[in-house]
């Protein structure tokens, strides 16, 4: 049984990479997805943008642009219909160019700085090197060399147009001038052939004697009997009659004169030149250096170090273990004899098998059926595509395997394919088919593969993967029979048995013939000595690990690695445990190698094990993770928050400032400004008791608004660091017993109103951004050092209060900042600018949000849309000294003359044509604008990305909040309104408990809205589109922080204390 990536791939049976899977009968013909070719490597070289992740994605793209060119019929099968008039090229001197430009690809690999690639794309990079890796190391190998076997090549290429789609005229076109290609295919691969005796780069006699056979089913008398003439026998679309009858007299007279003389050809050089040659003996070691071509086949195949000897002994320990399950069976139905005895039974009782090939399709159809609707027991997600159950070919099915599995076609012409052999039905057990369906079918191959094809990820990875994944994963899923209501007949159990013995039987005489120098028979006797396969399907199975050294090793190595990460899972969650979150996980990045999957899952238990234990994430910046304000925890009842409520655990006084309080670990931090005192305190969650205060010492401050403090940065902190930023008196980093580690002093800054950003602290980096009206700058920083990583200029930028948030597209993160009426986004890595929006406010004091669909929410009013006239109109009728520039008491009466020392950069006294400009471009684009923006924008992105905009019920100072699907937003005058997140529609507006100001930001937990206005009044309502009034409280202080959640707690810092609410009562 064998699944595969790919219906065609080209040359020998092992150069297909582990990222493309092939076919029993098709893995014969040389997979070029074994070589990463790549056609655009100029273009790449010639561009060199600064982002690795581009230049990596430019590298996947044009990888799979050669891929599809090296193999058309390849292409064809996935629905690209370019190359539909071609063969691969199969001769020797493109087997080598297409190993250079692999070593290309490698080259330009290493360029790109893998340290400076998100996560994601860093697995990304590690298997696309691996897999080039792979097939420079296969290539030197000489294995396309070999380019058939008895399991598939050119004999049987025939069955090609099974996976075609033939539904217009220029189709059947297509597939006659394939026809008419076809000679020089067959002459490369000769060619091929004879190279492959030079080098002894042979299979054993005993598998190639199969093939002969196959060849005469394509010499044939008449050329309409041809399989090559199957797609003009009964045209699947509508067509003239003139246009069918060129067509198949065209057909008849290609397959007549050309393909039918050049398989005669073939056959009479196969037989008399070629199976001579070949070798007496089974194994790998005959060939040059065939003990190291094996143990490197068993490595790339398992992804694993395991040595050939190894995996010996682990199949024997697994043949011994399942020996003893097996034997329980034959106890449970009573059969009196040796377990020999139970063998020979199983294999010759007329009972377990079927006389008719249609009623064995009829019974394994059927089994499906009764699988389908048991998947979501053990699965959260079920792939959109298809599977259907068809025969293996004639002309094959008695020289290939039990079953095997097709995926869809990636432009979902055609569905995933079950392929079951139905030739000698009296030789197929009956109790197999149960455990044969969940392998090839679903959950198996089908259910895998066609979830990896749904994935956002490069296509080398949604096409391909890994044999000891896919085929642990197959082997894996028949195990999941008892789950989903199967082998209640003991007879079935002992078929799954059957099969799990059968894989664990591969590790011994896979190993056996290529590195310990078995015989065939030694093989055939293990095999009839551990298993009721019949003669036939192990004589078969036999001959394919022959001819496919190491392949075989993959799927009980697989299996046993899924097995024990499920076991772990179970010991380390208990009760907890669901297998459908350990299946997702397991799915989750398609097929990866084992160390991969293990890493996965292991990280997966760290995260739910500190989830089930109570430690919820932290509230660790400004409006908690990512800066959304949704805290994902259950919080008091409504009735129950207030100064005097039954849920307050604690209030702690704590001297003036505007920070909100963020919660890491077992503190509490905030920053405070007691009589131009600076400090960051830190709090016992607990208790509220102060555990710590370090002051910022400042020789001198900027001015502040008068309802401003210089503590208005929220602190960003993790579980080792807290990051306080004070304005001119710069950024200080603490560990959480309060020791200072480091002080980046900065400025004095030039605003009237102050500093008010709050520092994000990230993968142990500080972003920072400061907006002032000169020297306006975003930062990136070393968390452990306070050095500078990198700083970019915003010299367009003026006063402006909004904390930056990030944003992961494509990969990639992306810093957000809002400001002066533009909001742009920068590369997180470098500090290059990604894109810019025109068209916000003049002085933003909102943060924009990220929404769990990963667009992008704000709104922001301050400073509306004033035009100004063009800095020449200016000058002409105001410089009354006609020196080129103009003074203040030149300007007439505008907002360019109040705000002329905000934007007068070198202080002359005067503003030039570029000064003016900046001005004049802010206050004419600025406006008032809530607004919903598209990822995957690149420059200017004003008329391209944004879905929806308006300009109703904005808010000054609070950020908005996106959730299930809606967006909150809270407005002075305590108008709370929301908004459809996808369309920007209305659907409720109304007035909180309080219609003053509102300062702090709301925030949403436990399906609830906290709202706190200027005079310190809660409003908590449902976070429903038409909200309802839940509860309220007065502070009876002012309130400009934002509210805080974190582990069952609700944290409101007022002018003068931190509450803290819980469920404890009090």
């Amino acid at each position: 049984m064998m699944a595969f990536a790919s219906p065609f791939c080209r040359s020998s049976a092992y150069d297909y990479p582990e990222s493309l899977m092939s076919h029993p009968r098709l893995c014969c013909i040389r997979s070029v997805i074994g070589l990463i070719l790549v056609s655009m490597c100029p273009l790449i070289q010639a561009q060199e943008p600064s982002d690795p992740a581009v230049r990596l994605h430019q590298l996947f793209d044009a990888d799979w642009q050669r891929l599809m060119a090296e193999n058309p019929t390849w292409a064809s099968s996935l629905g690209d219909r370019r190359y539909n008039q071609q063969w691969e090229d199969a001769s020797q001197a493109a087997i080598e160019a297409s190993a250079r430009e692999t070593r290309k690809t490698l080259q330009l690999l290493d360029q790109i700085p893998l340290a400076e690639l998100s996560r994601s794309d860093q697995l990304n990079y590690r298997l696309f090197k691996q897999q080039c890796e792979n097939r420079i190391a296969d290539h030197e190998l000489q294995l396309h060399f070999m380019p058939l076997n008895q399991r598939g090549g050119i004999q049987d290429q025939s069955t090609l147009a099974d996976s075609l789609r033939f539904d217009s005229l220029q189709d059947y076109e297509d597939w006659l001038a394939r026809l008419q290609a076809f000679p020089v295919y067959m002459d490369q691969t000769i060619a091929l052939m004879r190279r492959g005796i030079e080098t002894k780069m042979l299979h054993p006699k005993v598998v190639m004697k199969r093939v002969p056979s196959q060849i005469r089913q394509q010499i044939v008398e008449r050329p309409e009997d041809s399989l090559y003439f199957a797609p003009f026998k009964k045209f699947q679309t509508e067509l003239s009659d003139a246009d069918k009858e060129r067509l198949r007299k065209e057909a008849a007279k290609v397959i007549g004169n050309q393909i039918i003389p050049k398989y005669r050809l073939f056959l009479d050089f196969f037989e008399k030149e070629y199976l001579a040659e070949s070798f007496d003996e089974v194994g790998c070691w005959q060939r040059p250096d065939g003990h190291a071509m094996y143990a490197r086949l068993a490595k790339k195949f398992t992804t694993t170090n395991l040595t050939p000897q190894q995996i010996h002994n682990i199949g024997q320990s697994e043949v011994a273990r399942i020996r003893a399950e097996m034997q329980e069976i034959q106890k449970q139905v009573k059969f009196k004899g040796s377990f020999q005895e139970f063998l020979v039974h199983l294999r010759t009782d007329r009972q377990f098998y079927y006389s008719n090939p249609n009623d064995l399709l009829k019974a394994y159809k059927e089994c499906c059926r009764r699988i389908d609707p048991r998947l979501p027991d053990l699965f959260h997600r079920l792939p959109k595509a298809p599977y259907e159950i068809t025969p293996i070919p004639a002309q094959m099915a008695p020289d290939t395997t039990t079953a095997y599995y097709m995926r869809p076609a990636a432009d979902g012409s055609r569905p995933g394919r079950y392929y079951v052999n139905l030739y000698r039905p009296q030789d197929r057990p009956i109790y197999e088919i149960e455990a044969l369906s969940l392998h090839e079918a679903v959950p198996g191959h089908h259910f895998q593969i066609a979830l990896a094809m749904e994935l956002e990820v490069p296509e080398f990875r949604r096409y391909g993967g890994y044999t000891a994944f896919i085929e642990g994963w197959g082997l894996y899923s028949e195990k999941l029979g008892e789950e989903l209501g199967l082998y209640k007949d003991p007879y079935s159990k002992f078929g799954q048995l059957t099969y799990e013995m059968w894989r664990a039987v591969r590790l011994v005489v896979d190993t056996g013939m290529h590195s310990l120098k078995w015989t065939r028979q030694d093989a055939i006797d293990f095999f009839k000595q551990n298993t009721a396969k019949s003669i036939l399907d192990i004589e078969n199975e036999v001959d394919r690990y022959i001819a496919w050294p190491g392949q075989a090793l993959a799927y009980k190595i697989g299996e046993l690695k899924i097995r024990e990460l499920r076991a772990r899972a179970e010991k380390e969650l208990g009760d907890r445990f669901d297998v459908r979150d350990f299946h997702a996980i397991v799915l989750r990045d398609g097929a990866v190698p084992l160390d991969v999957l293990e890493s996965n899952v292991n990280e997966w238990l760290t995260k739910l094990k500190q989830k089930n234990a109570g430690v919820q994430p932290d509230w660790g910046q400004f409006r908690g993770p990512g800066g959304r304000g949704i805290a994902e925890t259950t919080l008091p009842a409504s009735d129950a928050i207030g100064p005097e409520g039954s849920s307050l655990l604690w209030r702690a006084a704590v001297a003036k400032g505007h920070s909100s309080p963020v919660i890491a670990g077992d503190r509490v931090f905030v920053t405070a400004n007691d009589k131009k005192r600076l400090s960051t305190i830190a709090l016992d969650r607990r208790t509220g008791k102060v555990i710590w205060e370090q002051d910022a010492r400042a020789d001198k401050l900027e001015s502040v608004h008068r309802i401003g403090s210089p503590a208005t940065a929220t602190v960003a902190a993790n579980s080792q660091l807290v990051i306080s930023m004070f304005g001119s008196c710069g950024l200080w980093c603490y560990d959480h017993d309060g020791n200072r580690l480091w002080h980046l002093p900065m400025g004095p800054f030039n605003n009237s109103f102050g500093a008010a950003s709050s520092p994000l602290l990230v993968d142990n980096r500080v972003i920072l951004v400061q907006d002032h009206d000169t020297d306006s700058f975003l930062a990136v920083y070393n968390a452990a050092t306070g050095d500078r990583i990198w700083k970019a200029e915003r010299p367009n930028a003026r006063r402006n209060y909004c904390t930056p948030c990030l944003w992961t597209v494509d990969g990639r993160r992306q810093i957000v900042v809002c400001g002066s009426a533009h909001v742009t986004g920068y590369d997180y890595e470098t500090g290059d600018v990604v894109w810019v929006l025109r068209g916000v406010c003049r002085v933003v004091s909102t943060t924009p949000v990220v929404g769990d669909d990963n667009h992008l929410y704000l709104a922001c009013t301050g400073g509306q849309e004033t035009e100004q006239p063009v800095f020449a109109e200016v000058l002409q009728t105001s410089d009354g000294n006609n020196n080129g520039v103009l003074e203040p008491n030149e300007l007439p009466k505008s907002p360019i003359r109040s705000f002329f020392d905000q934007f007068d950069r070198d202080a002359s006294g005067t503003l030039d044509n570029v000064e003016y400009n900046s001005i004049r471009d802010i206050f004419s684009l600025a406006q008032t604008v809530a607004m919903r923006v598209q990822p995957g924008g690149t420059g200017d992105i004003t008329d391209t990305h944004v879905a929806w905009s308006t300009k109703q019920n904005v808010p000054r100072n609070s950020s908005p909040v996106c959730h299930d699907g809606l967006m909150f937003m809270v407005r002075d005058g305590g108008i709370c309104t929301t908004l459809n997140q996808e369309t920007g529609e209305l659907l409720h507006r109304a007035r909180l408990v309080d219609s003053g100001k509102y300062y702090s930001s709301p925030l949403v937990a436990d399906g609830r809205l906290f709202a706190l206005s200027e005079r310190g009044r809660l409003s908590v309502i449902s976070a429903e589109a038409e909200w309802k009034r839940l509860g309220q409280a007065d502070f009876k202080e002012d309130v400009y922080a934002c509210p805080a959640a974190a582990d069952g707690c609700l944290y409101i810092r007022t002018a003068g204390h931190l509450y803290c609410f819980g469920r404890a009562q009090k």
